[in-house]
């Protein structure tokens, strides 16, 4: 019995392969883009801290740490506002990885139901072939029977 093969087997398989990767590298971004928001939650609720702690204080030391708290903020708002960019950045490229990779399956499962239809049309083939030759076998047998009867 024949063996069905696809002609275009290997442009699915890189396909396939060129999926993974991309998902690997949405997982990736992922994983960064959680990175920078720990960081940036970190960032505020140490300024938040802080506040607190200058608000619980009395009068006469409140001034004293609210010009601390001052000098802080501004090192402290340049990195928030750092880390607010980079979640900016890893936010867009994050959603044109998932394009690509949406694209990508959209592809691959077009080749899919290609391959499904080619293997079917090739199982639809081997029978009629199969049939033809349980045909010719019947056909052959009743003319000998017929022959033989003859004789």
């Amino acid at each position: 019995m024949a063996r069905f093969r696809w002609r275009l087997q290997r442009v699915l398989d890189v396909g396939k392969k060129q999926e993974q990767q991309r998902q690997a590298e949405l997982m990736q971004i992922a994983e960064q883009l959680q990175g920078v928001r720990r960081s940036l939650l970190a960032e505020e609720k140490k300024l938040q801290q802080m506040l607190l702690e200058i608000h619980g204080k009395p009068a006469s030391e409140r001034v004293a740490a609210q010009s601390f708290f001052m000098s802080i903020c501004s090192g402290t708002d340049g990195r928030i506002r750092e880390l607010k960019h980079q979640q900016e950045l890893l936010e867009k490229l994050r959603v044109k990885k998932v394009g690509q990779l949406v694209e990508l399956k959209r592809y691959n499962e077009g080749l899919e139901k290609l391959r499904e239809k080619s293997k079917a049309d090739f199982e639809q083939e081997l029978h009629r072939m199969e049939q033809a030759e349980l045909d010719e076998a019947a056909r052959t047998g009743f003319a000998r029977k017929l022959s033989g009867a003859r004789a």
